[in-house]
């Protein structure tokens, strides 16, 4: 695998990545024996090329120069990014041809003192796929980001089977997260010093065998580690109970 790209602020809040990806996967092994009966035959070799495109939007956004450097301060308007993936056939022997198109938003609400609600919407897609193509997501991935870059564990799927990742070929995704410095346990236990903040974290998952897949969660952040404990849903049938450990 091989990317390159470049990235530049077009306007004050509108950033683009323009680059391009190389794939190159080989077959190990005698996979089509192991098929058996399946009506499928798999190639020895998968090459692809993909021109790539990311538009990345927040207006109102404030900030400062130091020196000849832009420093963002953020703003209190959503943002808005666009990942659009054309593969091409036949470029330096590739032969996959698609167009994967995403869309993510992320909105930081302050509701009340310290309380705090993060949103995250998205959906995307492979579209005009004419020969055989690798479902990789750029907004839905395992290991993506959180939306709070103080809080770990808000804005992404902490119970979610791995092969879910790459096996849809449009998806339709919401997390939402309520932060608050006093909510359960600071009630319960007042003369707590390390609690700092506590969290409510609800997120679901739209695909094509996922309709739906929701997490409910609560978490605790500390100054050293902050845990969260999580339940989950496939197809509104029980699924997985699950903690997950962050530590600072």
């Amino acid at each position: 695998y091989a990317e390159a790209f470049h990235e530049s602020e077009l306007v004050n809040g509108l950033q683009m990545l323009l680059g391009v990806n190389f794939h190159r996967r080989v077959l190990k092994g005698d996979a089509n024996k192991q098929l058996g009966q399946h009506d499928i035959l798999l190639q020895k070799k998968y090459v692809q090329f993909a021109p790539h495109l990311r538009l990345t939007w927040q207006p109102g956004t404030y900030y400062y120069m130091d020196g000849g450097r832009k420093i963002n301060l953020g703003s209190s308007y959503p943002v808005v990014a666009w990942d659009v993936e054309q593969g091409m056939s036949g470029v330096l022997g590739s032969n996959s041809k698609y167009m994967r198109s995403e869309l993510d938003v992320q909105y930081h609400c302050r509701v009340s003192g310290g309380n705090t609600l993060y949103l995250r919407f998205g959906a995307g897609g492979y579209f005009y796929t004419k020969d055989v193509y690798f479902v990789d997501y750029s907004f839905l991935k395992q290991n993506n980001l959180p939306i709070n870059r103080s809080e770990e564990l808000g804005g992404v799927f902490q119970l979610l089977d791995s092969e879910w990742y790459n096996s849809a070929s449009k998806y339709l995704r919401a997390n939402a997260t309520y932060e608050a410095p006093f909510l359960l346990l600071h009630k319960l236990l007042p003369a707590t010093k390390y609690l700092q903040n506590e969290y409510v974290y609800y997120n679901v998952l739209f695909i094509s065998q996922l309709h739906p897949y929701m997490e409910a969660g609560y978490g605790v952040a500390t100054p050293y580690v902050d845990l969260g404990l999580f339940v989950s849903s496939q197809n509104l049938k029980p699924h997985r109970v699950g903690c997950k450990i962050s530590f600072s």
